[in-house]
């Protein structure tokens, strides 16, 4: 379940469309909320929170359960990432993420400095070691500064969560009825702790509506895993 908010936060930030030029025009940036929906259940809310000025950026994304859902499954999350602009690049200082359920309260710290991680931190601490020397990696960025990145006009980029790595690729766009639609797939999955090649994910869908401001969130979301389809709406 944490897995697919981690991708939920992706997908606001891949279709937020915010490039160099938007980073210098919108000062306030912005408070959306969204529907979370397991077929036709809802099952969560989710607020997301952008702030971008000349010269820095915050992010803030929290979820939590709602309806029918929060009798079998309690959850609450929130991921906040600050960090430079320059030269309109976003460039990432510190990244948090924070999950709690009625049994387990986890988090994640991870800094960086010259873009290489300076200092990592995970609560409660992992036993397992890790399968990649991931301190030693060079040019990732954490998910929300990652995804932020494709917007700026690359087309890959390096990722780093704390639990796996990987690159993301926007596969596919075209207009529609109602705006613009994207597919977006992830590369190069690598679990850190874990032997195992698991990847959940099978796709990712969006459609952003036109005429929009570039730094709007998207109209809707559609994230199809292996066994189910997960679907986010605007308010």
């Amino acid at each position: 379940m944490k897995f697919l908010f981690n991708i939920v936060i992706f997908l606001f930030l891949v279709c937020s469309q915010i490039n160099a030029e938007t980073a210098h025009k919108v000062k306030n940036g912005f408070d959306e909320v969204y529907n979370i929906e397991v077929g036709k259940i809802d099952i969560g809310t989710l607020y997301f929170r952008l702030f971008i000025s000349d010269e820095r950026y915050e992010v803030s994304i929290s979820v939590e359960d709602r309806g029918l859902f929060s009798g079998i499954y309690r959850f609450k999350g929130k991921y906040d990432a600050f960090g430079q602009i320059k030269n309109g690049i976003f460039v990432p200082e510190k990244y948090n993420q924070s999950w709690k359920t009625k049994k387990k309260n986890s988090e994640i710290n991870i800094f960086f400095e010259n873009g290489i991680i300076n200092s990592f931190k995970m609560l409660p601490v992992e036993n397992e070691q890790p399968r990649i020397d991931f301190m030693r990696l060079e040019d990732y960025n954490d998910p929300i500064t990652s995804f932020v990145s494709i917007l700026t006009g690359n087309t890959k980029t390096q990722t780093i969560d704390g639990r796996r790595v990987y690159s993301m690729n926007v596969s596919s766009s075209k207009a529609v009825e109602k705006g613009v639609y994207k597919k977006i797939i992830i590369n190069n999955y690598k679990n850190i702790w874990a032997d195992h090649k698991r990847k959940n994910l099978k796709y990712i869908e969006v459609v952003q509506g036109v005429g929009a401001l570039s730094a709007d969130p998207p109209l809707l979301i559609k994230i199809k895993l292996n066994a189910f389809s997960v679907t986010l709406t605007r308010h």
